[in-house]
């Protein structure tokens, strides 16, 4: 009987080998992403990057995307996040019965999303990647299949950083302390909430019962900084998840839980600056479920520059660190191949110390961590932002403090430090200086907004547009509108431009030589890829000169 299974097995794999180089119309569905391995974001203890003996393969079906709520609102909100987990859970169990994959050690159907992940021991994978393959590529209810090593180890004075951002006099004299906001912190490693800097009840953590899941002390800090007792919001909740192969399961907790905002100070070990799958997996939860996700982009400025994955999201938040004296830190990333350019922002994350648990760190994980704790601050503020990733944005670049206008993109932001660095106080100074627009018409090459304002001689003016990218996970169906944005003087005359066709942001920073009505215009360039597109026009005059501390 086992020779006979032998040879049936054999069979199988000649014909699947012999049908698809016969076949002229055959598609290859299968990606392979063996990124070697990740580490935690902290150039005080990067810690060793552990790969299992095992192989993911992350299965997308071709299913319609969940559609039966097109806004979402705070009032809403749980009630979407709902429907789409009985939509996708219904079809997900529907379809899985028909891919033919065996032989693996453990499946996990998505919730929240049109995945399926099948976990195999190596030895076995490697036996039956040719079945797998094949099995993949023959079920038309398959859209596409990620394959990648299961990684188990990614990479990841308070106050005085927080001069930086302008949160120092809010740090002492708080009106937010995050209460209310749920945040997420995705690592490779458990977040230990019997620490005393820890309010009881306050950590809530997820057990997957992986082996090698436990605490970290990477975890535990970047914790400390967004939401311990001496941190930005100590009053937000935690939800600490180790991130084991690929996020899909992680997120799906995360919205079980009806966490907000997710922190991760993870990324590529050896980075290629290579838009991946994790990234587009980030993105599509934004673009379905508008939670603001913020990442490090990497601590390899001093070598390959590259930024990794997940900070490579067009819809993630992608953070750099800079210094006391406003500028970039050497070791920060900054370069990417494929992508958003990033970063995003930055956050002064070099020697950060906390002393209720005796803490000294620096990294981009530790600018990422300040960013999302100033971020809960603005939630609990603006409720609004909750579901607003991409206003966030947008009142993000267009209150920063611009750091060198030596190098600027298409799209308005720095090369290496992006919009510059996160000022808190200057975003709650203009959370009213925004419009929320709807683009209805998606007609190509139109100016769809003008908006006139009054600006005044001298000052340092910026605005910022950010829209969410069209995301369902698949790396090659990632897409945006191409939005380009201008400024025009009180005569009609065109004084700057931001006209980037690579990215989901424009901004634009302008010294304004005279007083008078200037007026900020969007034009659509080419053809809408999400019809009734939102998005969000920030501005804000900002100093031109900030003191650093001394």
């Amino acid at each position: 009987m086992k020779r006979i299974f032998i040879t049936v097995n054999i069979f199988i794999l000649i014909f699947g080998i012999v049908a698809i180089s016969t076949n002229n119309d055959f598609i290859n569905k299968v990606i392979y992403e063996f990124i070697e391995d990740y580490k935690k974001l902290s150039t005080d203890s990067v810690g060793e990057s552990i790969l299992t003996d095992e192989i993911i393969v992350q299965v997308k079906l071709d299913v319609d995307d969940f559609t039966e709520v097109t806004d979402i609102d705070i009032s809403n909100q749980d009630k979407y996040r709902e429907a789409a987990k009985n939509y996708y859970s219904t079809l997900n169990k529907k379809y899985l019965s028909t891919i033919n994959l065996n032989n693996f050690k453990s499946v996990y159907i998505s919730k929240y999303s049109p995945y399926i992940e099948y976990t195999y021991q190596s030895d076995k994978y490697y036996t039956y990647k040719n079945a797998i393959a094949y099995a993949i590529n023959d079920n038309d209810n398959i859209e596409m299949a990620y394959v990648k090593e299961n990684v188990v180890n990614r990479v990841g004075q308070l106050r005085d950083s927080l001069y930086c951002s302008g949160a120092y006099e809010h740090y002492f004299d708080p009106l937010y302390t995050g209460a209310g906001i749920k945040i997420g912190i995705l690592e490779p490693g458990l977040v230990d909430g019997s620490l005393s800097c820890f309010r009881e009840g306050q950590v809530t953590t997820f057990i997957q019962g992986e082996p090698l899941e436990s605490i970290d002390d990477h975890s535990t800090h970047i914790a400390a900084y967004i939401a311990g007792s001496e941190g930005i919001a100590p009053d937000a909740d935690i939800y600490s998840s180790y991130i084991w192969g690929t996020p899909s399961e992680e997120f799906d907790w995360f919205l079980d839980n009806g966490v907000q905002l997710v922190n991760m100070s993870y990324g590529d070990a050896n980075p290629t600056g290579v838009y991946a799958s994790d990234s587009a997996y980030c993105d599509y939860i934004v673009n379905a479920y508008k939670m603001t996700l913020v990442a490090a982009v990497g601590n390899f400025g001093n070598s390959s520059g590259y930024v990794g994955n997940p900070a490579l999201g067009y819809n993630v938040i992608g953070v750099g660190s800079c210094t006391e004296g406003y500028g970039r830190e050497l070791y920060s990333s900054y370069v990417e191949v494929s992508g958003p350019p990033k970063p995003t922002i930055m956050a002064e994350g070099t020697g950060v110390s906390l002393f209720d648990i005796n803490i000294y760190n620096s990294g981009t994980s530790v600018s990422c961590a300040i960013v999302t704790g100033l971020i809960a601050l603005l939630m609990e503020e603006y409720p609004l932002l909750q579901i607003s990733p991409d206003q966030t944005v947008a009142q993000m670049l267009a209150t920063s403090y611009q750091l060198s206008y030596a190098i600027l993109m298409d799209n308005g932001l720095n090369n290496s430090t992006g919009g510059g660095i996160f000022r808190y106080d200057s975003f709650v100074e203009g959370l009213s200086d925004y419009n929320f627009l709807e683009n209805f018409s998606g007609r190509p090459y139109v100016f769809i907004h003008a908006e006139e304002l009054e600006l005044t001689e001298g000052t340092v003016f910026k605005t910022a547009l950010a829209w969410i990218a069209y995301a369902n996970g698949d790396v090659e169906d990632t897409r945006f509108t191409n939005y380009d944005l201008y400024l025009e003087d009180p005569n009609g005359n065109v004084v700057a431009t931001a006209v980037s066709t690579n990215g989901n942001v424009e901004m634009i920073t302008y010294t304004i030589p005279a007083d008078g009505t200037y007026t900020v215009k969007i034009k659509q360039v080419g053809v809408i890829k999400n019809i009734n597109e939102r998005m969000f026009l920030a501005w804000g005059e900002i100093p031109e000169y900030i003191e650093p501390r001394g």
